[in-house]
């Protein structure tokens, strides 16, 4: 009798042991892909069956499972549905990626209003940061050349840094200006070349939009055609390119970004400079005026006009040429000119490769209620 308790007690252990090694634990956490924080509410389920649970606010979750189970799946609304298979694991960690529904292709125009690409009487072609900073530029105006149909981008000769003249569609005026309007986040700007100089030239430092930096652009819209004017008043006439900058995200601490681009500038092309008279200018030739210095010596010499007058001076063959005794007192009027030898590629040595360094460190975060950038 003993002998048959001891047998039935045994078969009750058995069975018990049996059903715990049937089932067994999982546990994990759920984070977000885009900002790195934990996602509670998040639905974990045993594939195939009823058997599911949901994370705490840390985005923690336990769950038990049967020993043939072999997939779970996690659910969660914005978020892209995730499998993992199970196998040995007694820890499956996940990061769930949010889910970019695009329902219809629009456009911010004016006063931030959004269209439909179809429903708008103008052409309107947007670009992203990826594309935009691929090659990279000190003038984001620069980026558009070769992405945008109909837009033509040049550049001045002024070097690294200069403005850029952009034109959609080609020219409208021939005599006023035929650059589009630039609106950023809603904002239109002025941009006004900056330059300084007077009867001798100008000096390019640059325009409006060269102030923007590349790095604070998260995209560019071309708005094309004068019907883009109905948005934006006569200023819109020749165009307009919509910027939007980037800003802060939500994401767990602080997010720091650093970018650092070294530019070189070469002169391309030095044009060919005559080096067989003087200047002209206050050292004019009168070709076929001699005069006889000093009186009655029998002496001729073509005279030069130093006063008056851009053309070529007198040639640089040796010869004495009257010159203006308040400007060369210790020539007593006349003088030999000639070329030195330091002077044959004297413009080119005034150019130098130059060197721009450009550094942008910017700093992003944000919680539930604020961003900033």
């Amino acid at each position: 009798m003993k002998k048959r308790y001891f047998v039935t007690v045994m078969l009750i252990f058995a069975l018990i042991g049996s059903a715990f090694a049937q089932e067994r634990t999982i546990t994990g956490k759920i984070t977000s892909t885009e900002n790195g924080l934990d996602l509670p509410g998040v639905t974990v389920m045993v594939k195939g069956t009823s058997i599911g649970v949901i994370t705490n606010a840390d985005g923690q979750y336990s769950i038990t499972v049967p020993s043939d189970a072999e997939t779970l799946i996690f659910t969660f609304v914005g978020m892209k549905d995730q499998e993992f298979t199970i196998g040995n694991s007694t820890t499956i960690n996940v990061e769930m990626a949010p889910t970019l529904l695009e329902l219809e292709q629009v456009v911010v125009t004016a006063f931030g209003i959004e269209r439909e690409t179809k429903a708008l009487g103008f052409s309107a072609q947007a670009l992203e940061a990826e594309n935009l900073t691929a090659a990279r530029e000190l003038n984001i105006a620069s980026y558009l050349t070769g992405k945008v149909a109909g837009v033509q981008v040049s550049s001045t000769s002024s070097g690294t840094g200069g403005s850029s003249v952009v034109t959609i569609r080609g020219n409208s005026s021939l005599s006023g200006s035929n650059q589009p309007l630039y609106v950023v986040d809603g904002v239109p700007i002025t941009n006004r070349g900056i330059s300084s100089g007077g009867m001798w030239g100008e000096i390019d430092y640059g325009d409006g939009i060269g102030g923007i930096n590349p790095e604070d652009v998260e995209s560019m819209t071309v708005l094309k055609g004068p019907n883009a004017s109905a948005l934006y008043g006569s200023r819109g006439a020749n165009g307009v390119i919509l910027i939007t900058t980037k800003s802060g995200k939500k994401k767990k601490g602080l997010g720091v970004e650093v970018n650092s681009n070294i530019y070189f500038d070469k002169i391309n092309l030095i044009p060919t400079f005559q080096n067989k008279y003087a200047t002209g200018y206050e050292g004019t030739n009168i070709y076929g005026s001699m005069v006889e210095i000093p009186a009655g010596s029998g002496e001729y010499y073509e005279t030069m006009d130093t006063w008056h007058g851009d053309s070529w001076g007198p040639p640089l063959d040796g010869r004495r040429t009257i010159v203006d005794p308040f400007v060369y007192p210790e020539d007593k009027n006349t003088r030999t000119l000639v070329l030195l030898p330091q002077d044959e590629n004297n413009v080119r040595d005034i150019w130098e490769t130059g060197v721009i360094q450009n550094t942008s460190v910017a700093f992003t975060g944000g919680t539930d209620k604020s961003s900033a950038r």
